[in-house]
């Protein structure tokens, strides 16, 4: 099964439990932040440092072609303290090259070995890509991992914003995922200010860290995220996995307070069937997507990757820069909006004829075919990627229309819904649409009835066998064989 864990330990935490914190803020100062940027820059900075608590203690590096600090240790949070950093930030220039190795080896070392009692972290904003000293990514890469990395924990975790377009990404992400820590990016029209002083908002009062989730009895797997991020005040931990087995486990999350073990323990139940929850499949299939797509962006493109991705958004009709698809909004939902319902939104499906130009595909199919297209109609959104794959039915070539229902994706092509599963040749009880042998089979399993009302021709797989139903042909009467094979499916998992 699939499964959706949200959990916020001990919101009531007293204050005295908030562990203080070690904070280094890292600045360019090159040329290219000049202007504007380098205002808002020092701004940012400037809220963190007047928002530390007294007990937290901070630094402050500020970088171009050499790092330079506000001072060699680490300063307690004192009103004096801050004020005078407040100062050294108010007199920073933007002018020079970019050394990006050099400036977070200072702010690592200021952190030093201390122990776990106060977490720790850096944060980094900049504008540009490595220009002075060490320029080679993977070697920055490495250098900062070795040197954050004391036995088996992080001295401390970096957070990092990319300003404007031309940040590498690769290589932030790389020290970010690496660091464990988080990279945000913001446009140059955006406000950096506002972006950092909503970041700090979150970080500022560490509560638990080190996360760790032991589910006992129940077999989780493919768990997103991966690792745990740390847990702030008045955050929530939202975790998607699969998991075999069922029944009452106890779920057990485990981190550190100001360096102290702490554990709390929630009682759930796995079920062997649950229809409430059908959104969740797809909600951890683009969770698990995203991990690949990120894994295969930072390290290269794999075949076992790039399989897996394809697999996953034939089975959810999930966008990715494999697969292509244009997706359909509900005809119900058009309904409502006081919108043209197009025949390929019908529920039986319909088809774009493929002479018609793209650009005619949002006007409303549901109106003269060569009428113009309005900008904002988006009956039918076609959505352009590497390549445009066809289910395992159909012959590529045409468009693909995807629907989800439920936990699976049905396609839509010529004239029929397949199930993600079908393949050609494989075992087939053919049924007619209407005939008594139709509603036997709703009435041996109600579960299989949203996938049957996509239309009049579908084809859904359980378990292995293909249930054909058509508008022209098929069984009419089950016999007792098919009968109780039927049955048995319907007790499983449908």
């Amino acid at each position: 099964g699939y499964f959706m864990l949200l959990i916020a330990p001990k919101a009531e935490l007293a204050e005295t439990e908030i562990a203080a914190k070690d904070m280094v803020l890292v600045l360019d100062k090159s040329g290219s932040m000049s202007g504007e940027k380098i205002e808002q820059a020092k701004n940012a900075l400037t809220f963190a440092l007047q928002n530390l608590d007294e007990e937290d203690r901070f630094g402050v590096v500020a970088f171009s072609s050499e790092a330079d600090r506000f001072t060699v240790d680490l300063q307690r949070a004192s009103r004096e303290h801050v004020r005078e950093a407040v100062a050294y930030v108010k007199d920073i220039d933007a002018a020079g090259g970019t050394n990006l190795l050099e400036a977070l080896q200072m702010a690592l070392h200021m952190l030093g070995d201390n122990d776990r009692r106060r977490p720790q972290m850096v944060v980094l904003l900049t504008d540009g890509i490595p220009t002075v000293g060490e320029t080679d990514y993977d070697t920055i890469v490495d250098k900062v991992e070795k040197q954050n990395h004391v036995e088996d924990r992080l001295r401390g975790r970096l957070f990092v914003f990319g300003v404007g377009y031309d940040v590498n990404t690769v290589l932030l992400d790389k020290m970010a995922a690496g660091n464990g820590g988080l990279t945000q990016y913001v446009a140059p029209e955006e406000n950096l200010e506002t972006a950092v002083s909503e970041f700090y908002g979150k970080v500022s009062h560490p509560v638990l860290t080190d996360l760790t989730l032991d589910f006992g009895e129940v077999d989780v797997q493919a768990v997103h995220p991966r690792p745990l991020p740390d847990l702030f005040k008045g955050a929530t931990v939202t975790v998607f996995g699969r998991y075999r087995g069922q029944g009452k486990t106890a779920v057990a999350l485990r981190g550190q307070v100001s360096g102290k073990e702490r554990e709390y323990r929630y009682d759930v139940s796995f079920p062997q069937r649950e229809k409430k929850n059908e959104f969740i499949p797809l909600l951890w299939a683009q969770r698990r997507v995203g991990a690949l797509l990120e894994e295969i962006r930072l390290h290269g493109e794999n075949e076992e990757l790039k399989d897996e991705i394809v697999q996953l958004a034939l089975r959810y009709g999930i966008v990715t820069p494999y697969t292509s698809y244009l997706v359909l909004e509900e005809a119900e939902t058009l309904r409502r909006a006081g919108r043209p319902v197009p025949a390929a939104a019908a529920p039986g499906g319909g088809w774009v004829p493929p002479d018609v130009p793209r650009e005619h595909w949002a006007g409303g199919y549901g109106g003269a075919v060569g009428a113009p297209a309005a900008k904002a109609s988006t009956e039918i959104r076609a959505l352009e990627q590497a390549e445009l794959l066809a289910p395992a039915a159909g012959e590529p070539g045409g468009p693909t229309y995807v629907r989800q229902v439920g936990d699976r994706a049905f396609y839509f092509q010529n004239g029929i819904w397949y199930d993600p599963g079908y393949t050609e040749g494989m075992e087939t009880l053919e049924i007619k649409y209407g005939s008594d042998a139709y509603f036997e089979l709703l009435g041996l399993n109600p579960d299989w009835g949203p996938y049957l009302a996509l239309g009049e021709n579908v084809r859904l797989v359980v378990d292995g066998l293909c249930l054909a139903i058509s508008q022209q042909s098929g069984t009419e009467t089950l016999t007792d064989e098919q009968r109780a094979r039927l049955s048995a499916l319907g007790a499983g998992n449908g």
